[in-house]
């Protein structure tokens, strides 16, 4: 089960139909961007499994479309707009003769169903089992696990089709990870890259500074923005800077504990993202989740995701697991270490969050 909301293909849909009939009488066939592209190149329209799972298109039981679903939207006449569905590592064509001329690609390039970003930045980090963790800590906060069965909650983001067809994917996820260190540095201290922000939280101590990272909204809680709490004339910017990067670090300790609270239970997780380029920021997931977090040598996941599904689609390993187990390498492993002033601060932002929580 998982979330409905306003950006989702079947609720676009709804609202052209109801609003722009113009614009709706033109559809053909209702695409992801990855499905234009193999569009283009190939002619053949269809989607996969987990890009139309995760856009809230499928039975997650059945992996069909599903005509209830389509009623809830008042499209139950519309399943002529649904593309053809395909796994991500089938083949579903190659590169036409006019298109290789004009891309420079060889005719008759394979070209394969492709899949849901997070589920390829999973692929790339190694995460294809039920576990670990995958934290993907860039623009968006994105905390996913692979699970055996679906789980049947209404607390995390979303429960969809996983890469592998017998496997389904947990997330919960919001946009509050490293876009508010991004504005942090290029509205408040201007001039500061990351490598030296870096150098300055590894040296700052914890205070009593608070930081909500909600300059953008999320979906589960009822807050009107960002905030520092606690901040005193004591205060400089090297204290707001180490809160900012403990608030990013906090808002993803919540999720990753909200897919606890549902069973999802790990002991480690493979940290992917900006984030990752960051010891500090390493060090702090280990130290705030209590778990081991390792690095990969690729940090592009997504980009190797897609590689290691060519890589089976054509032959070169026979199966998801044995690609990744050749192609994705891990770079560093960051034991948890006790920190006491760390895990209060934490519980502190916890109850902030429990008057903001829907």
């Amino acid at each position: 089960i998982q979330s409905a909301w306003s950006g989702q293909p079947l609720a676009i849909l709804s609202y052209l139909r109801n609003e722009e009939p113009m614009v709706f009488s033109k559809i053909r066939k209702v695409l992801f961007c990855k499905d234009v592209i193999k569009y283009i190149l190939t002619g053949r329209i269809c989607t996969d499994y987990t890009d139309a799972s995760a856009g809230g298109m499928l039975n997650y039981k059945t992996g069909t479309y599903d005509t209830e679903l389509l009623k809830l939207y008042g499209l139950e006449d519309c399943d002529y707009l649904l593309p053809e569905l395909c796994h991500s590592t089938d083949i579903i064509g190659g590169v036409t003769e006019s298109m290789a001329r004009k891309t420079g690609l060889r005719a008759g390039t394979p070209v394969i169903g492709g899949l849901f970003d997070v589920n390829s930045c999973m692929v790339g980090a190694g995460v294809i089992r039920p576990d670990k963790y995958c934290i993907i800590s860039g623009t968006w906060g994105i905390n996913s696990a692979v699970v055996e069965e679906p789980v049947q909650i209404r607390g995390i983001t979303q429960c969809c089709n996983f890469c592998s067809p017998e496997r389904f994917m947990c997330i919960d996820s919001a946009p509050t990870s490293c876009v508010n260190l991004e504005w942090f540095l290029r509205n408040i201290i201007e001039g500061i890259s990351f490598e030296e922000a870096d150098i300055i939280v590894e040296k700052q101590p914890v205070s009593e500074l608070i930081y909500l990272p909600y300059i953008y909204k999320p979906m589960d809680l009822n807050v009107n923005g960002g905030s520092f709490i606690g901040l005193t004339h004591n205060h400089n910017y090297k204290d707001m800077l180490r809160a900012v990067f403990e608030g990013i670090v906090f808002d993803h300790v919540y999720r990753i504990e909200k897919l606890k609270e549902n069973g999802i239970v790990y002991d480690s997780a493979v940290l992917t993202g900006g984030a990752s380029r960051s010891s500090v920021f390493c060090r702090m997931f280990a130290d705030s989740l209590g778990i081991k977090i390792y690095t990969t040598v690729n940090s592009q996941t997504g980009t190797l995701g897609v590689a290691v599904l060519g890589a089976v689609a054509v032959g070169i390993y026979p199966d998801i697991e044995t690609a990744t187990q050749k192609m994705v390498g891990i770079k560093q492993c960051y034991e948890p270490r006790v920190n006491s002033a760390l895990t209060l601060k934490y519980k502190r932002f916890k109850e902030y969050l429990a008057e903001y929580r829907q």
